[in-house]
């Protein structure tokens, strides 16, 4: 799912000369969810990654995607990184409001369906700062199966 992303942003990353790097650490479980909203998550996180970068010298997003172990089940965790203009801590508190946005023709409906779709498959999302400049966005979903909110069923990838 994170490759077809990757794929489906391609000519974006080109565009816009962008360093791109991806790493899937090794042994990664079966992950379970709609195929297509995870898609639709990575595919806008990455395009907000690449976007992000415009105007900067030597350009790099980075993609890392490892096993999560935590106190209450594993999970993966897929890390997004740019070298960008980053998200100052005030915007950072909204970004993910419909209609919020910080671009000139943006919608500011990206961040929120993002949520959304993450929320049903009941994962978590989190942005932090990427030193010395840029930003993270790490998503962890749960390797156990979830139940679709919207339809009752279990998807795979």
């Amino acid at each position: 799912m994170i490759a077809v992303a990757i794929n489906i942003s391609h000519r974006r990353i080109e565009e816009h000369g962008v360093e791109f790097t991806s790493h899937y650490h090794p042994g990664l479980p079966t992950l379970h969810g709609d195929a297509t909203k995870l898609r639709q998550v990575f595919s806008n996180l990455i395009s907000n990654a690449v976007q992000a970068t415009h105007g900067v010298e030597n350009p790099r997003v980075s993609i890392d995607t490892m096993v999560e172990l935590g106190q209450a089940a594993t999970g993966i965790r897929i890390e997004i990184c740019d070298n960008g203009t980053g998200i100052r801590e005030e915007e950072r508190e909204r970004i993910f409001e419909p209609f919020f946005t910080t671009r000139s023709k943006g919608t500011g409906l990206g961040l929120a369906i993002v949520r959304r779709i993450l929320d049903q498959h009941q994962a978590s999302i989190s942005i932090e700062t990427n030193h010395p400049s840029g930003t993270c966005v790490s998503v962890v979903l749960p390797v156990t199966p979830q139940i679709s909110r919207s339809r009752g069923e279990v998807a795979e990838r």
